[in-house]
């Protein structure tokens, strides 16, 4: 039995809510309107502008805003993303009544056991939530240096914080900003960050996987972490 209601702006908040709640009453014990307000977010970012996203980053973004709703101590839970799972069955339904989906997927949106199994995925890949204070949480962690390495302090926390947000966004790449904001975060100034970016792609710790990214265009540059080139930084000066 369906859970979804639709209105003229897409997902019924409140009815949806009510008739989730009524099949599924251990979703009482979280924020249920937020969490549907995060599902119709989701639903608005990947089905208009220039670019969709694609349909395998669909379940990915929305495990992200849902996990800024809960505790942290929920959020790596497996548990939970399963009480969720209903959540992620009431995104895909939406997607197929909105006329989202297309000629073409790598998911069946219409099988609920198939949507399951990629929500479960995209929990576990989602290391932290969606957002500005994701970012804020990986650079207070990068300063800790769970690396252990050694040597200049900006090396350090940006490569660092490299690996925190490929863990926040394995198994896709990441996008580590080089700007004021960023910079001011690290204490210093956004052409120290891009040095030490560049720094780590030329040592091969960062892997940049496009290679027309501009910022003319806004095309952000895309980022994967390679810890088997760290060797030569663990307990060394690092430069």
């Amino acid at each position: 039995m369906s859970n979804l209601v639709l209105n003229s702006s897409g997902l019924d908040i409140g009815a949806t809510s009510s008739k989730l709640l009524e099949a599924f009453p251990a979703l009482e014990s979280f924020p249920l309107e937020a969490v549907l307000e995060s599902v119709q977010e989701t639903l608005r970012a990947v089905g208009f502008g220039k670019k969709k996203r694609p349909q395998y980053l669909w379940l990915f973004l929305l495990a992200g805003r849902v996990k800024g709703l809960i505790a942290p101590s929920q959020r790596n839970e497996e548990a939970i993303a399963m009480i969720l799972a209903p959540i992620a069955a009431v995104f895909a339904e939406a997607a197929v009544a909105l006329g989202l989906i297309g000629t073409k997927s790598r998911i069946d949106w219409n099988d609920a056991d198939a949507v399951e199994m990629e929500w479960l995925q995209a929990w576990a890949s989602r290391k932290l939530p969606l957002g500005s204070a994701s970012l804020d949480n990986a650079v207070l962690a990068a300063k800790g240096n769970p690396l252990g390495l050694q040597g200049n302090r900006y090396f350090i926390v940006v490569v660092n914080l490299g690996y925190l947000l490929q863990e926040q966004n394995d198994p896709f790449p990441f996008i580590l900003p080089v700007s004021a904001k960023v910079a001011a975060l690290l204490g210093t100034t956004a052409p120290t960050v891009g040095s030490a970016v560049n720094k780590a792609i030329r040592d091969g710790i960062f892997v940049v996987e496009n290679s027309k990214y501009s910022a003319s265009t806004r095309t952000a540059r895309l980022l994967r972490f390679n810890k088997a080139r760290l060797g030569a930084h663990v307990g060394t000066n690092g430069h």
